[in-house]
């Protein structure tokens, strides 16, 4: 049984991610100590051989298949040559663990788990462990194919309008793909997370998940791939996080909200105009919620879906033109 850990850090600067490559070392040897570390308690409560880690940073070698004569090894660009994509090299650390696992035997994908944790400060390290419990089943419960983390309501690490914003991309993802977002636990019947950069999956399960995220839109990826397929996830209890400030709403989150909006509807093979109808429904459904979304982005979701675009899209649904490329 074994538990490959996979653990991006791009999105700091040089100087931070030495600190925070530094940070993750020191606690994984910690892990290792005596009878009360945590790969000992992994080892007595699930039978756990293995650990392996995966830190993904720039400059980083992977070594894919390590047991070969002639070691295969994929190197990171360095920053000096260009930022690496999160999604990207997530998906690449994901394969690489599925080629470690299948070579052991067939067997060995059906043990093997997958923790994924941002090495970028907003969680503790000790969090991959609730998220191992869910994967492995503690106690009675069942082994859960995917687990994602929940963030605590009263330190969710960013600002309410940002939060915001991930609530609806949630509604959105859920009307497009025809689900009730009733079937959650979370506030306000919304999924109670999805998008937190601490999540597991089982290696058997990744057989059944299309990822194709090139950036930081990794998370929903894998919320929206485990909806579309029928994999009901698990929440983990909330995590523990660490203090470093909420991330506000500035100029950049537009763009980027759009560009994951984008990347949605590909997914679900949506457009402009159903997700400008899915804000109005939005807003009558959760209207709290709705208040707390700055104007801007409104107005982002209002300009995709202008009357131009409205009428490209009737035109190509009635069969009058080609359908362009959408997002």
């Amino acid at each position: 049984m074994r538990l490959f850990i996979i653990v991006p850090m791009f999105t700091a600067s040089e100087e931070e991610v030495s600190a925070r490559s530094a940070a993750w070392t020191d606690w994984y040897k910690d892990q290792e100590v005596g009878v009360n570390g945590g790969w000992e308690r992994l080892r007595t409560r699930y039978g756990l051989d293995q650990t392996d880690a995966l830190p993904l940073l720039p400059g980083r070698t992977i070594v894919v298949r390590p047991s070969e004569p002639d070691p295969v090894k994929i190197t990171l660009p360095s920053f000096s040559e260009t930022r690496v994509g999160k999604g990207l090299a997530v998906r690449l650390a994901l394969l690489t663990a599925l080629d470690q696992a299948d070579r052991e035997g067939i067997s060995a994908r059906s043990n093997a788990k997958c923790v994924l944790i941002d090495g970028s400060g907003a969680f503790d390290f000790d969090n991959i462990f609730k998220i191992a419990d869910l994967l492995y089943g503690k106690g009675d419960e069942s082994p859960a194919p995917i687990v994602f983390g929940r963030r605590p309501e009263d330190d969710y690490g960013m600002s309410d309008d940002r939060k915001a914003i991930e609530d609806f991309e949630h509604f959105a993802l859920l009307r497009g793909l025809e689900l009730s977002e009733t079937r959650y636990d979370g506030v306000d019947g919304l999924p109670p997370d999805g998008q937190a950069g601490c999540w597991g999956v089982s290696l058997l399960s990744l057989a059944q998940l299309a990822l194709s995220a090139p950036g930081y839109e990794i998370e929903i990826d894998l919320f929206s791939s485990a909806m579309k397929s029928g994999i009901v996830p698990a929440f983990s209890r909330p995590l523990q996080m660490r203090p470093r400030g909420s991330s506000g709403f500035g100029k950049s989150v537009i763009p980027e909200s759009m560009q994951k909006i984008g990347f949605l509807e590909q997914k679900i093979r949506s457009n402009p105009k159903r997700t400008h109808e899915a804000w109005q429904a939005f807003k009558t459904a959760y209207p709290g919620i709705f208040a707390r979304i700055p104007e801007p982005y409104g107005r982002a979701i209002e300009n995709r879906a202008s009357p131009m675009v409205r009428a490209t899209l009737r035109a190509v649904d009635s069969g009058d033109s080609p359908r362009p490329a959408l997002g």
